[in-house]
């Protein structure tokens, strides 16, 4: 059989070659939106000042609008599209020469790695019959109260492409949805007599759809808020056939997309400001920040301990059930991350935030309003464009969604991408609508978590799971 191309999502046939993406506005796989904009330079100690400002307070207001899975769901689009192992250190000496081991495009390969063929550890290799080997590979629930977890070596480490995926409990779970929603639509083509490599790309272009879907119908729209002409099924409908842009033209490419550093320097980083301090897991897990200084957290790289799988109806809309809304989007950030060390020691992550802006010579928020035809908000000074993008929320929004820069740059990149993605269903099939929605309904990220069979309730865990129906405090 030939090697699939790059617009079939093959996965037992992966090609490297095929996926390498391509900039013709760099030299590498990223570029720059806005290239003739000067580069933000911070005055003596203001990155110091802008950071310890984002951590000066402790009351950090909620966003109702948002609820808190969508945090992550946003920290799952980010491992997807880019992977640079580098340090900052390593990138300081020559910032331009960044590297990118994901492909450009809201495609999984984070989740498939390079298929069954070049990454068979991911895949169940035990099965019989003709889809022997392309299940996803599900960590067992043991008899030692071990929950369903991600597959994992006897280090205890993830057997997946992405080791960032297992740095917290709440991006491994989102993980684990995602093979759980793969194997049992494997589970459904194999009862239609669909089997081997046919059912296993099937299977694996479904996962995919559904999840481009899902940001843009579900993450991006509520990320862009109330601004009606930034609607994603509006920008969809203002894209043109064989465009090599986003909807806006803001982001445009020659050949392929490339990843605008507006983008995931600055924009996509707005993230960080949507953590919560602290998370319920579930009825009797509660109360716990991402990252501890001491006691108990929700650190990843580890099995998953006892009672710490995720309940999914506090993180998502489901029903009537009361959810944990994320932070509201500002300069605010949770205390614990002020405490997340990388390599050099520096364990603000807001600092971090800001010296990448400086490192990667990125323009001024101010600089790249105004490009944009749109007027910064009142009592806007010269600020990097990560810090000005969050500002900029509260300022215009209230926190509740992103402001017209942020909202544009953000819906023009993660649509473009799909506009520029030869294999995505805006490009294959743009009429295209989730089958496993109700009637009359969006498919939304709780349908997607519904599908994949993962706990969406208290009683799914306790008549299911066997666990214990009240707050157990041992």
């Amino acid at each position: 059989m030939a090697k699939s191309t790059s617009h079939e999502h093959g996965a037992e046939f992966f090609d490297l070659s095929v996926h390498a993406p391509r900039s013709t506005s760099h030299a590498g796989p990223y570029g720059r939106m806005f290239p003739n904009l000067p580069p933000w330079r911070p005055k003596p100690q203001e990155i110091e000042k802008l950071a310890d400002h984002s951590f000066a307070r402790q009351q950090i207001p909620e966003n109702p609008e948002i609820p808190a899975g969508y945090t992550y769901l946003g920290q799952f689009v980010a491992h997807d599209l880019t992977f640079d192992p580098t340090s900052i250190h390593q990138r300081r000496q020559d910032p331009e020469r960044l590297r990118n081991f994901r492909t450009p495009f809201l495609d999984l390969d984070s989740v498939y790695g390079g298929g069954p063929l070049h990454s068979p550890y991911l895949f169940d290799h035990k099965r019989t019959g003709e889809n022997k080997g392309y299940f996803f590979l599900i960590g067992k629930r043991r008899r030692d109260g071990t929950e369903y977890d991600l597959p994992r070596n006897h280090q205890g480490r993830a057997l997946i492409p992405d080791p960032r995926n297992d740095i917290h409990v709440l991006v491994s779970q989102l993980h684990l949805a995602f093979l759980r929603f793969h194997n049992r639509v494997m589970k459904e083509l194999d009862s239609q007599g669909i089997t081997g490599a046919e059912a296993f790309n099937e299977a694996r272009r479904r996962t995919i759809w559904y999840y481009q879907w899902i940001v843009i119908h579900d993450f991006l729209r509520r990320l862009v808020g109330t601004n009606q002409a930034l609607q994603p099924q509006r920008l969809l409908e203002r894209l043109t056939p064989g465009a090599r842009s986003g909807p806006l033209g803001l982001f445009r490419w020659k050949v392929r997309p490339y990843l605008p550093l507006e983008f995931t320097v600055a924009v996509f980083r707005m993230g960080h400001a949507m953590v919560r301090p602290r998370y319920d897991l579930n009825h009797i897990t509660k109360g716990l920040p991402v990252f501890g200084e001491s006691g108990p957290d929700l650190r990843g790289h580890r099995p998953l301990p006892k009672h710490f799988t995720v309940c999914w109806d506090r993180f998502v809309k489901f029903g009537d059930h009361p959810y944990q809304r994320s932070s509201a989007i500002d300069v605010r950030l949770a205390p614990s991350l002020e405490r997340i060390p990388d390599d050099n020691g520096d364990a603000s992550l807001a600092r971090r935030d800001l010296k990448r802006s400086e490192l990667h010579n990125l323009p001024s928020g101010e600089d790249v309003s105004r490009a944009m035809g749109i007027d910064p908000f009142s009592g806007s000074t010269s600020q990097p464009l990560w810090y000005f993008v969050l500002r900029e929320a509260d300022n215009k929004e209230n926190g509740m969604a992103l402001g017209p820069v942020g909202a544009s740059i953000l819906a023009e990149v993660l649509i473009g991408l799909l506009q520029g993605d030869p294999g995505s269903f805006v490009r294959v099939q743009p009429e295209w609508v989730p089958a496993y929605s109700g009637k009359g309904k969006t498919f939304g990220l709780a349908d997607f978590l519904q599908f994949a069979r993962m706990p969406m309730t208290r009683r799914h865990l306790v008549e299911k799971w066997d666990w214990p129906a009240e707050d157990d405090d041992d």
